[in-house]
């Protein structure tokens, strides 16, 4: 079954809201007819009988009917003027209505408060039949709503009577352009349903096409653009969410990118690192084999040199296994409270001799106060390790300096470990703590080791909660820093990573 698009919904729905809008408005009005009409005959009449005729109400209706019945049995009566006081005083005032009684083409009596001279003139004439007594007449801009009865008077002459009363020109205007004020209110009503409709239908149709076209752009992988909200209602909300997707999707997508990039490029460099010292060593074993070394002494340094290249490979085999039980939180960390001046002090004094044979003067910065941390001591002697080979592999001044600075905050305390090597570039600062980076290209195991070093250090020290950064300037020296927690009164403790 075809559902109807959301357009066709809303245009259904408007037009029955419509029809039935109408309906009801029809239904109302004949209702309100009959009831003033009296009965459903009558409501087919009901414009001409009470709009179109003028009509009057109670007490006008009754000032016209005893007016009527004196014209009818006592016309004399209607040339004294004596009736025509007490009929001032006593009801015409109350009515606020004229009365103008004429006799042929001689005007008898004209109410003093109608004031215009050229109303009975304007008049209209005898008519015996009294067909037409309920008109309407403008003079001088001013309108006058009337009712008349023509009546022959005793002497054969022809009188007529009228009751004049002011009415509002807007009134009056209205009066007579009903049927047309009602057509141009239904015209209004149809176009101002159109008009809400176009513009219901144009805050939500084109928002969900908006939304449409950018899933499409989406769905083909395009990412990069906006879906703007064009309001802030519920279809505005809803954009917002898209666009939070569409944002967060793009940097999935690029993340992802960043990741399949990173794999690519640790697939290349574990495949140098661990091709150079296989082919040293196979070069070395066909060495031996073929008799290139055929003296014991050169035996012997072919041998070294395949122990060594093979305990390279060992190393690099290990530190890529603690890089990839760090990286998937699998290697287990046990915390310690541990005083970390002494904890630095003793771990300088096992490298003072490995230091001192590579030609570095050490120092180190501390304040007298304890300072306690939170660490895992055989980690936290890694990121040391670490970061001091570091420091002595890229050592190439006459003058080799190291220091050690510990500096105390409320809950991190900050390790800076500073040489005077040879500095590392502006571009490759930001990137030293990736897996497998080497600052100089060539990967020679010379001047570098696995490129994991540093990578290991990020991983271990976030693990303690903490973070690493470096500083530096080419030709001058590099300093690492990094952060521990400062430990509490809590017992020791044993976290998985």
């Amino acid at each position: 079954m075809k559902i109807a698009s959301i357009r066709v919904r809303f245009l259904v729905s408007f037009t029955a809201i419509f029809i039935i809008s109408l309906i009801l408005l029809v239904f109302g009005v004949l209702v309100s007819m009959v009831a003033i009409a009296g009965d459903v005959t009558s409501a087919s009449q009901f414009y001409t009988h009470y709009f179109a005729q003028k009509p009057l109400s109670a007490q006008e209706e009754n000032l016209y009917l005893d007016l009527k019945y004196m014209a009818k049995k006592q016309p004399l009566l209607l040339e004294q003027q004596q009736v025509w006081m007490n009929l001032e005083k006593k009801r015409l005032a109350s009515l606020k209505m004229g009365l103008v009684v004429r006799k042929e083409n001689r005007v008898l009596y004209q109410s003093p408060s109608l004031k215009d001279k050229q109303l009975a003139q304007a008049l209209p004439p005898y008519e015996p039949a009294n067909l037409k007594v309920r008109d309407t007449l403008e003079i001088n801009g001013q309108y006058y709503s009337f009712v008349k009865f023509d009546y022959d008077c005793p002497d054969q002459a022809e009188g007529s009577l009228y009751l004049l009363k002011k009415v509002n020109p807007f009134t009056e205007l209205v009066r007579k352009s009903l049927p047309l004020f009602l057509i141009v209110l239904l015209i209004l009503f149809v176009g101002s349903n159109g008009y809400i409709y176009y513009l219901v239908s144009r805050s939500v149709i084109r928002p969900l096409l908006r939304l449409e076209q950018a899933a499409n752009r989406i769905k083909e992988g395009e990412l990069d653009f906006h879906v703007r909200p064009v309001s802030h209602d519920e279809i505005g909300k809803v954009a917002c969410a898209f666009e939070e997707m569409r944002s967060k999707l793009k940097d999935s997508v690029e993340q992802q990118g960043q990741i399949e990039q990173s794999r690519k490029e640790m697939i290349s460099s574990i495949s140098h690192d661990l091709k150079t010292p296989i082919t040293s060593i196979i070069g070395y074993v066909e060495g031996i084999r073929d008799g290139v070394a055929n003296t014991p002494d050169k035996i012997n340094q072919y041998l070294m040199t395949i122990s060594a290249k093979a305990r390279y490979m060992d190393h690099l085999i290990d530190e890529l296994a603690l890089f990839s039980k760090l990286d998937l939180k699998q290697a287990p960390f046990t915390f310690k409270k541990i005083h970390l001046q002494a904890y630095l002090r003793d771990y300088l004094e096992e490298r003072t001799v490995d230091l001192a044979k590579a030609g570095f003067h050490v120092r180190h910065e501390w304040p007298g106060t304890p300072i306690w941390v939170w660490a895992d001591p055989e980690k936290l002697a890694r990121v040391l390790e670490n970061v001091l080979d570091n420091s002595v592999k890229y050592g190439d001044k006459e003058e080799k300096r190291l220091a050690v600075i510990v500096s105390g905050g409320d809950d991190k305390a900050t390790i800076q470990i500073e040489d005077n090597g040879a500095g590392i570039d502006f571009p490759s600062i930001s990137r030293v703590f990736e897996r497998f980076y080497r600052a100089e290209p060539s990967r020679s195991s010379r001047t570098g080791g696995s490129g994991l070093g540093l990578a290991i250090a990020k991983q271990i020290v976030e693990g303690h909660g903490g973070r690493i950064w470096a500083t530096s300037e080419k030709g001058q020296g590099t300093s690492i820093f990094f952060t521990l927690s400062v430990a509490g009164e809590q017992r020791e403790k044993s976290v998985d990573h």
